[in-house]
C-alpha cells in the first residue's frame, strides 16, 4: 500500500509541531532590537503567565507600534490553538520546492493568497494576510525542543 503525502497533511505535520505553551505558562521578559534603515531601537518586552504583555523602554512612536505588534505576534503563535481552529476553512496545494528542500504550501478558501514554506517539519516561511496588511516572515533560525519547534531568528516584512 502507498500513502501520498498531501499538502494538508505536511503543514499540519509542521503546525502540530510548533512549541506552545501550557497552562501553566508563568510569563517571561525578553530583549528586544528593531533594526530599520534609520536606525537601532531597543525596547524590552513581557509577557505575562496571563498572556497580557508590555513593551518598554522606548518612547512612544511607529517604531515603539512595531515592537509591541511583533510581541503581540510572539503571544498569540505560541497559544494552543487546534490546526482545524486556525485553519479548517483553508484548502492547502504544493507549490515549488527551493534550494535548500523546503516545499511551498499555497492556501485556498477562507486564505486564499497566503502561502508557506514547511523544511524539517517546521514552517520556514509565512506570506499572509494580516488586517490590511500583507506579512512575510522568513525563519533563518529554529530551536527544537523536546516539546516542539521555536522560531530563534527571522526577520518581519509588512506591506500595507
Amino acid at each position: 500500500m502507498t500513502l501520498t503525502l498531501t499538502a494538508e497533511a505536511l503543514f499540519r505535520s509542521a503546525y502540530e509541531n510548533r512549541y506552545i505553551w501550557s497552562e501553566d505558562f508563568p510569563g517571561y521578559t525578553c530583549d528586544i532590537t528593531l533594526i530599520k534603515p534609520e536606525g537601532i531601537y531597543k525596547a524590552k518586552g513581557e509577557i505575562k503567565s496571563n498572556l497580557q504583555f508590555e513593551v518598554s523602554g522606548i518612547e512612544e512612536s511607529p517604531e515603539k507600534k512595531a515592537i509591541t505588534s511583533q510581541l503581540w505576534e510572539i503571544t498569540i503563535h505560541r497559544v494552543n490553538h487546534s490546526f482545524e481552529k486556525s485553519h479548517g476553512e483553508n484548502t492547502f496545494t504544493f507549490g515549488a520546492k527551493d534550494e535548500n528542500g523546503a516545499v511551498e504550501i499555497l492556501v485556498g478558501g477562507a486564505g486564499e493568497g497566503n502561502k508557506y514554506k514547511v523544511h524539517n517539519n517546521a514552517v520556514s516561511f509565512v506570506y499572509r494576510k494580516i488586517g490590511n496588511s500583507m506579512v512575510a516572515i522568513n525563519t533563518f533560525d529554529i530551536l527544537n525542543t523536546d516539546e516542539g519547534y521555536l522560531s530563534q531568528g527571522y526577520d518581519n516584512e509588512s506591506k500595507d
